[in-house]
C-alpha cells in the first residue's frame, strides 16, 4: 500500500518508476510464492528488502528536498 501511495504521490519520474517497478516485482513474487518459498533464496530476499526500504524513504527524501529548496 505504501508503494502505491508513493507512486501516486511523487512528482519525480525516477521515484515514480522505482515505485511502479517495485509494485510489478512484488506482484510477480506473490504469484511465485504460490508454488515455492521465495524468501528462502537470499538472492531474492536481500534486494527485495533493500528496495522496500528505498520505497518507504521516498516521501521523506522529497520532503527534505522541498525544505532545502526553500
Amino acid at each position: 500500500m505504501n508503494a502505491l501511495h508513493t507512486y501516486r504521490g511523487t512528482a519525480d519520474s525516477l521515484f515514480s518508476g522505482l515505485s511502479l517497478g517495485y509494485l510489478a516485482g512484488f506482484t510477480a513474487m506473490l504469484a511465485h510464492c504460490i508454488g515455492t518459498n521465495t524468501f528462502i533464496i537470499v538472492r531474492i530476499m536481500e534486494p527485495f528488502w533493500f528496495l522496500t526500504a528505498m520505497i518507504i524513504m521516498i516521501p521523506e527524501i522529497e520532503a527534505e528536498a522541498k525544505r532545502v529548496a526553500i
